[in-house]
């Protein structure tokens, strides 16, 4: 198969695409188009992406698509991935998303139905399976001698200085965004690890409108707690994209033989611990090391997320090369996008159960169809949101 032919859209967090893939696997892709709307971005990407002189610089999505790709690569705004997938998979391009898969349940819809009769493939691009830390975890799981899990914790901290200059945009996604939406690296890497989906939730969020740690500008909201029934029955307790300090992610499964976590302060940190009775003879009954192999510990201190993009990408071209099957296929993501979506819809409702809906099952699909409701404004219609992005009232103080 000749090299494949990636687009990407969005030319900030799109940087790391636009670097790795013809760094790292320049046998077997290529990028020859790059798209932002914002023509700043353009000549940066012109002057500081090393990249060759055939590669194209357009300013619209259409005329990346016309491009002459194989795969698009979207790191635009959080909540547009879903149209913009859609749109490339009807031309049987292929779609790397590099953040949730849809805002609302119509779309995780639409999404499934374009997939399914689109050549191209579809692929979440979550990354933090592939940290050191989280896929020792996959490994300790799937050896068996822990058993099935039966409760789990993910946690994704992510505080904003407040003294640094933020998104200037008054249109940017994060400003509207609710705490339960951003799953992908708590849920989602627990899915990975497990191989688990989500068919329930219930959620809270912790209303803290004095909190200097992180600021969502239109919510007073700095954290959810989500608590998720999966299909074999465990429960994961998840914070989504939480405004707590210190920065970091942190996972725990609780199995029936045994436990394991990754470190607190240190992701590539495993330890995992059995009863007397329950350890198996070729292991210790409590053992802490380092995950992460001796000869990568200094370069991932300068890698793209602690090497996980890099390990990320040769994964994912193997699986548009038809390698293997990515784990993130379109189902996965939706489901992981709806779990966040109804984990709101119960933060609203003073913490009802919802379930999630099967996206392979037809029935359910269409039972959900024609839910559009968004925190998201739609700037470009003048439409505005159809849900609060604050568990509560909120009002952000002016200047003044």
């Amino acid at each position: 198969m000749s090299k494949l032919r990636f687009g990407v859209l969005g030319a900030w967090r799109g940087e790391a695409f636009a670097k790795l893939i013809p760094k790292n696997n320049s046998a077997d892709a290529e990028i020859v188009a790059i798209c932002d709307t914002m023509p700043e971005r353009i000549e940066r990407a012109k002057k500081e992406f090393d990249l060759p002189d055939t590669v194209k610089y357009v300013e619209t999505y259409d005329e990346l698509l016309d491009c002459d790709i194989d795969v698009v690569v979207l790191c635009n705004f959080f909540h547009e991935h879903a149209k913009c997938a859609i749109k490339a998979l009807e031309r049987n391009i292929s779609v790397v998303s590099d953040t949730t898969a849809a805002p609302t349940l119509g779309e995780c819809v639409a999404l499934c139905e374009a997939a399914e009769k689109s050549k191209g493939k579809y692929i979440l691009a979550a990354n933090c399976p592939f940290l050191y830390g989280p896929m020792e975890l996959e490994k300790l799981y799937n050896d068996g001698s822990f058993g099935r899990v039966l409760y789990a914790e993910g946690e994704y901290f992510h505080p904003t200085d407040p003294n640094v200059a933020g998104f200037d945009n008054a249109k940017h996604w994060r400003k509207y965004l609710p705490r339960t939406y951003y799953n992908m690296h708590d849920m989602g890497t627990l899915m990975s690890i497990t191989g688990t989906m989500p068919k329930k939730v219930n959620a809270k969020a912790i209303f803290a409108p004095d909190n200097i740690t992180d600021k969502l500008e239109n919510s007073g909201d700095i954290a959810s707690v989500i608590l998720t029934e999966m299909d074999n029955g465990a429960i994961f307790r998840t914070t989504s994209c939480a405004g707590f300090i210190p920065m970091s992610k942190w996972y725990r499964m609780v199995c029936e033989k045994g436990t394991m976590e990754t470190g607190r302060t240190d992701i590539n940190e495993v330890t995992y611990s059995y009863a007397d009775w329950t350890k198996p003879e070729d292991k210790e009954l409590t053992k802490t090391y380092d995950a992460c192999p001796p000869y990568i510990i200094e370069r991932i201190r300068t890698a793209g997320h602690g090497n996980a993009d890099k390990l990320m990408m040769y994964y994912i071209i193997d699986c548009l090369k038809g390698k293997k099957e990515p784990f993130f296929d379109v189902y996965r993501s939706v489901a992981l996008s709806a779990a966040g979506i109804l984990a709101w819809r119960s933060v609203l409702e003073d913490g009802k159960e919802f379930i999630i809906p099967d996206f392979k099952n037809k029935d359910e699909r269409k039972a959900v169809e024609n839910d559009y409701l968004t925190p998201f404004p739609d700037f470009e219609n003048g439409k505005d949101a159809t849900l609060p992005c604050s568990s509560k009232p909120y009002t952000r103080p002016t200047d003044e």
